[in-house]
């Protein structure tokens, strides 16, 4: 197995993390909707189970974003070291590995948030 087809189970595994991770924290969204009490409130664990979902759809988000705008600022600059260089911006890069670590960041924290968003509605379900 060559470099480039383990990178790419690599990809393959936590585009799977996410989806699942996404459709799971809907789900988690829709058992506290039902976990309100009978005047509609949610009691105060299940509120804070709330937050650890919608917490875990911003990090999931920013992992994106800080993907995104780091790859977009250093390829900008890469290219132009290789234009001031060669006058075209065509060839091989080498890409550092500290590039991709926010996003790293924010995926482990955001299957953390969502395991937390989880026991939290774990306990109320099996505390009540």
């Amino acid at each position: 197995m060559n470099n480039s087809e383990i990178w790419s189970h690599y990809k393959d595994y936590t585009r799977d993390v996410t989806e699942f991770s996404r459709k799971l924290a809907f789900a988690g969204i829709a058992v506290c909707w039902v976990l309100r009490n009978a005047t509609g409130a949610f009691s105060r664990i299940t509120l804070f189970a709330l937050a650890f979902i919608v917490s875990f759809f911003i990090a999931d988000i920013l992992q994106g974003l800080s993907g995104a705008v780091r790859l977009k600022h250093w390829i900008e600059a890469e290219e132009q070291k290789k234009w001031d260089k060669t006058g075209k911006i065509d060839g091989d890069y080498v890409k550092p590995k500290s590039l991709d670590r926010p996003s790293y960041i924010f995926f482990l924290i955001k299957i953390v948030l969502l395991l937390i968003g989880f026991a939290l509605i774990g306990v109320k379900v099996f505390t009540q």
